[in-house]
């Protein structure tokens, strides 16, 4: 008799086949559930099948998760399960699903029943290759070469960039919210997120989960058992995760995963590859370097690629230190703020900012240019009709004599006094009347008239030639007319420079008013180099690092 005909006599062999014809048996019937009817089964993993079923007494559709091999489920896997019921019961949040009922079917299958979600998972909706469950399911110590997407593979169709992000920053916000409640899930994937038909998504099955007393607090329980058996989804798992390190998860391990969400979200693909051997894919997440989204996507931009590869950190400490810190800088991002991954880098900042209060910026700088430019203009004619009544009172000492020449004089310089003030009136009435009508009241023909005049007088002081300048230089920088103001803003440099040198604390102001004007225009290089001519470079204006 062969030795395929003597497969009764070896005991491991016949207890497989006992357990095979078991399981193959329970596979083929529906489970009965008392309140419940018309279950059609929806998916099947590693640890239960989830059903559709209609809830008798309300009509209402819901989904059944019902435990694998029933009363003969080891005493591990039936306290995981009844740790998962109370889990999601303990969490109410919009974004997570909830659970309704539980109790065990009539064939002693544990089960519970939750909102079931019309709808479609994540991981359809991206029309990747959902197959992470492979590898916890099947992998017992065997090299697999399961052919999830990588970064070698071609990306699929990916959504927009602001569904992708709004999409994710709810996930975090619900993951964040069990994360406060003492949660970590340890298994975020595209197939636990589902998409319902208003665009809404949930975050599912909590059977991996880990109880912690705080945030960040650590775990007896190891993440891959002396068997080999893994805690996770690899794809998906962080680096600490990766290592078997029993006491190194924590909510930071979900940030991680939600990083690899959203680069699947944002591109299609996964940052690294993720084919091969258990120990290669597990290597390759310790080590690999994420490829930037931008260099898979093109559209993407460097704030994009911060807040990705934050995520994406190797080691958890350089990470976002909690989802909510996560959704906050998406959130930012979708606002147009400035987001915490580039906290460091000042000139972005002042950028971003500048940016978001470009209106603000925008009408401050052109009142302050009016104002300054009007008192300017009301000096210099105060100071005109100022030296022609001295002049006056000149020739009255050296013309005694000519009472009526001395009488015209004073009449003249009376006459220019009279009109200087109502020169003063109007300036400051035209002046003030655009701020009245708002930022956008056409100033060029004003600040051109200022200019040709500027030009004409040949007979100014230094100073009053390289004020004037820069009052015309702010004035036009405020209405965004850019090679005017940096023609004036130069002169008035040019000026002082050649007029008090380099070192005169006006010169240097000349100076820090190129940098910053030239960081409004978002030409770095000038600003820098003028910044370079700079006696004190830490002056904020002058230097943003």
């Amino acid at each position: 008799m062969s030795n395929e005909s003597q497969w009764y006599d070896d005991e491991r062999a016949l207890l497989e086949h006992v357990r095979h014809g078991r399981r193959a048996t329970r596979a083929r019937r529906q489970p009965r559930i008392e309140g419940y009817a018309d279950l059609q089964e929806l998916s099947r993993g590693g640890q239960g099948a989830v059903y559709r079923a209609t809830q008798r007494s309300t009509h209402r559709t819901v989904a059944i998760k019902v435990l694998h091999d029933g009363a003969w489920a080891n005493e591990h896997r039936r306290r995981r399960f009844e740790r998962e019921i109370e889990l999601i019961a303990s969490l109410r949040h919009p974004n997570i699903v909830r659970l309704y009922d539980s109790g065990v079917t009539e064939g002693g299958y544990p089960y519970y029943v939750m909102d079931y979600i019309e709808g479609t998972g994540l991981d359809e909706l991206l029309g990747a290759d959902a197959q992470g469950d492979a590898w916890a399911q099947t992998y017992r110590g065997q090299p697999l070469d399961v052919r999830t997407p990588s970064a070698q593979s071609p990306p699929s169709q990916p959504l927009s960039v602001r569904t992708s992000l709004e999409l994710l920053a709810k996930v975090c916000e619900a993951v964040s919210y069990a994360h406060q409640h003492g949660v970590i899930h340890r298994d975020l994937k595209p197939s636990n997120i589902r998409i319902d038909t208003e665009g809404e998504p949930y975050v599912l099955d909590f059977g991996l989960a880990k109880i912690a007393p705080d945030a960040l607090a650590q775990t007896t329980e190891s993440t891959i058992s002396r068997t080999g058996d893994f805690m996770g989804s690899p794809p998906w798992a962080s680096p600490e995760q990766a290592e078997g390190n029993p006491h190194g998860t924590d909510v930071r391990s979900d940030v991680y995963a939600l990083g690899v969400v959203l680069f699947q979200t944002l591109t299609g693909q996964f940052p690294y590859p993720v084919i091969g051997g258990f120990q290669e894919v597990l290597q390759n997440i310790q080590t690999a370097e994420p490829l930037r989204p931008s260099g898979v996507r093109p559209e993407l931009d460097r704030e994009v690629d911060s807040i990705v590869l934050k995520c994406l950190a190797k080691q958890a400490e350089d990470r976002y230190q909690s989802a909510a810190e996560l959704a906050r800088d998406l959130r930012s991002y979708l606002a147009g703020e400035p987001i915490a991954a580039r906290r460091d880098d000042s000139l972005y900042a002042l950028r971003k900012t500048m940016q978001r209060y470009r209106h603000l910026v925008r009408a401050v700088s052109v009142a302050a240019a009016l104002v300054l430019l009007g008192a300017i203009l009301l000096t210099v004619l105060w100071t005109r009709a100022i030296r022609a009544v001295d002049q006056a009172d000149q020739e009255r000492h050296d013309a005694q004599l000519a009472a009526q020449d001395e009488a015209a004089a004073r009449e003249s310089a009376q006459r220019e006094a009279k009109q200087a003030r109502r020169i003063s009136v109007f300036l400051t009435t035209v002046l003030t009347t655009p701020l009245e009508k708002g930022p956008d009241t056409p100033l060029a023909d004003l600040l051109n008239e200022a200019a040709a005049e500027l030009e004409r007088a040949n007979a100014l002081s230094p100073e009053v030639d390289a004020t004037l300048h820069t009052a015309l230089g702010n004035a036009y920088t405020g209405i965004a007319h850019h090679p005017e103001a940096e023609r004036h803003l130069l002169a008035s440099y040019e000026t002082w420079q050649r007029h008090a040198g380099d070192d005169d604390p006006r010169t240097q102001e000349a100076v820090r008013r190129l940098v910053q004007f030239y960081l409004v225009w978002d030409h770095p290089l000038e600003a820098e180099y003028y910044r370079a001519r700079l006696i004190d470079a830490t002056t904020p204006e002058a230097a943003p690092r």
